[in-house]
């Protein structure tokens, strides 16, 4: 990843699981793994692209298992608790290296997830040798609990590292994680900026930038391509504000970068990406989320252009330039995703938060934002996007509009012509709102002045200094009062 039971209709949608037996913690479990790359499988698991875009082919169940599967060494934290610096990298340097992910080890459910832990802390991007300044910093300030050291040859000490021969591939935790009080807390929106622009982008040459735009953003089925833009420098981006929980993952833009999901409630969840882009069946498609998600979603196809192929984006590199994790990596990454849940919510029921939940009622929020999950898991057309008739028998689609911004869903890589309804459970602990973070509080959300072109966008705001953040007018016209009612109570969820 760079840098991320369901109420549907009033009925209970069940996850097909893959489990040989849904065992208690401590008792014997014994997974029937899944396969993550299944071609028949794969082919089914998007929403297509929203026209002109062309048909996505993914890699092959052949070509996908010929890459090479990474051994998970053990890591460790950059600063010691209870060793001077310099003492402490000396005892690193005398320790052996260790896989750390052994399925014979894994005997119950909970060590199954605990291991997925070990894969969320993980990067695919590859192994370099720790700067001296980061070191300095570490022996003077301390390190962020996500900060690892990784020994593959005794002796010699390694960080994971961003970027890899197609590009920048990070750990789950730096986006989906949060630190606070000392501690990570995965599965939150960041509380930092994010990779915003993308590294290609700074210090590159005009065809450098052209490159590098390509490779996350391009759509070249668009003439002009509006995510292409040779005079753009990077510069010029970063002079754009940035926000916490803000990034551009790849097949989204410059122009519309996302807004990090959160990870919490991820079993519930039908459909993946802010616009529904993959469908969550099963663990298996979590699974397989997670193979595009950590790098792979650049070998995609799209007509003749592959975004990180060879031969001027027309050809897969050789699968040996890649490192995929195993089934089992990422079986248990998905138990480890599904186990987490919210920090302990300080907002407390009361009675303002009581008449803000009949405010809710009686708006009709809850035909959107159903309980108890606060989402019906269904689709929303974007603005402009002409629904086929074959979609309305095979997705879940909310026969309404709502003035939703078409950019990321229809001008992009991830777009299919639709939003997907959020849910609102956790919302009192989100950093940002709306699908690119355009807005950076709840009072901000219901503020009636966003739908202007004169508003100034209080989270991500690209190029314009003001700009309308469209979409959503429900409950903007309600009065002052009811506003903190209903406030009130969405922060209790």
């Amino acid at each position: 990843m760079r840098f991320r039971a369901c109420v549907l209709g009033g009925a209970i949608l069940l996850l097909t699981t893959t489990l040989h037996s849904q065992s208690k913690s401590g008792a014997e479990f014994r997974p029937k793994i899944p396969k993550a790359w299944d071609d028949a499988e794969v082919a089914s698991m998007e929403i297509p692209l929203a026209p002109p875009a062309p048909r996505v082919t993914h890699i092959s169940e052949s070509y996908y298992y010929s890459i090479p599967p990474v051994t998970i060494y053990k890591s460790y934290p950059l600063v010691s608790a209870d060793k001077p610096f310099a003492e402490y990298l000396d005892w690193l340097k005398q320790q052996k290296p260790e896989d750390a992910f052994d399925p014979a080890n894994l005997k119950t459910q909970a060590d199954w997830e605990k291991a997925g832990e070990l894969v969320f802390s993980f990067s695919l991007g590859g192994y370099g040798d720790f700067p001296q300044s980061v070191l300095d910093d570490a022996a003077r300030l301390g390190a962020p609990p996500f900060a690892r050291v990784f020994i593959r040859k005794k002796g010699k000490l390694e960080m994971n590292v961003a970027g890899g021969p197609l590009g920048s591939v990070t750990a789950c935790m730096f986006c989906h994680s949060q630190v606070a009080g000392g501690n990570q807390i995965d599965g939150l929106q960041p509380n930092r900026p994010g990779l915003y622009p993308s590294p290609g982008m700074l210090g590159a040459t005009a065809d450098q930038r052209r490159q590098s735009m390509l490779f996350w953003y391009g759509t070249p089925w668009f003439n002009p391509d509006p995510n292409v833009d040779g005079n753009l420098t990077g510069g010029a981006v970063q002079s754009w504000n940035r926000s916490p929980a803000v990034d551009d993952r790849e097949g989204s833009s410059f122009r519309s970068p996302l807004q990090i999901p959160v990870l919490v409630g991820l079993k519930d969840r039908k459909y993946f990406d802010h616009t529904g882009l993959h469908l969550h069946r099963s663990t298996a498609d979590l699974m397989r989320y997670a193979v595009l998600a950590s790098g792979l979603e650049v070998l995609n196809k799209y007509g003749d252009f592959i975004p990180g192929g060879v031969n001027n984006h027309r050809d897969l590199p050789a699968p040996t330039q890649r490192l995929r994790f195993t089934d089992q990596q990422l079986y248990a990454l998905a138990l480890y995703l599904y186990s987490l849940d919210y920090p302990a919510n300080p907002n407390r029921p009361d009675g303002l938060s009581a008449q803000g939940e009949r405010i809710f009622l009686r708006e009709g929020c809850a035909d959107c934002h159903t309980p108890p999950l606060y989402t019906n898991n269904r689709l929303v057309p974007a603005d402009g996007f002409v629904v086929p008739p074959e979609h309305k028998k095979r997705y879940d689609i909310v026969d309404v509009r709502i003035g939703l911004d078409p950019y990321l869903a229809t001008r992009t890589r991830r777009g299919t012509g639709y939003y997907k309804v959020p849910s609102l459970r956790g919302v009192w602990m989100r950093r940002v709102f709306e699908h690119n973070g355009s807005v950076a509080s709840l009072e901000d959300w219901f503020d009636p002045s966003r739908l202007q072109d004169t508003y100034v966008p209080t989270g991500f705001r690209g190029p314009d200094r003001t700009r309308a953040v469209k979409g959503h007018p429900f409950g903007l016209q309600l009065s002052a009062d009811e506003k903190k009612a209903l406030l009130a109570f969405l922060r209790t969820l």
